[in-house]
């Protein structure tokens, strides 16, 4: 009896050490893994930063070409809308997100 309880001890004190181990692992991985820190986020765009006016594609198929255009409109450096050359427009619209 004495044998038995001297293993089943050593075995509880076995089974806390590795689960106070578990735990404190969990912890620091929790702590050190992502953060929710939006501040590097930018959100105003640069005033120096280039911004595409027009797009001109030239497809080439069998001998023969097909070019197609793209303009595109900006208000206060934001993507505003793009208009094809074939008349088709897409309007942006932003909800601040």
């Amino acid at each position: 009896m004495n044998i038995y309880f001297y293993f089943w001890q050593k075995n509880n004190k076995m089974r806390k050490n590795l689960s106070i181990k578990t735990v404190i692992t969990f912890c620091i991985l929790l702590l050190t893994s992502c953060s929710n820190n939006d501040e590097s986020k930018d959100t105003i765009p640069d005033e120096k930063s280039i911004l595409i006016k027009k797009i001109t594609e030239t497809v080439y198929y069998s001998g023969d070409s097909e070019t197609s255009t793209s303009d595109f409109v900006y208000e206060k450096n934001v993507l505003k809308s793009v208009t094809s050359g074939t008349g088709y427009k897409t309007e942006f619209e932003y909800n601040g997100d």
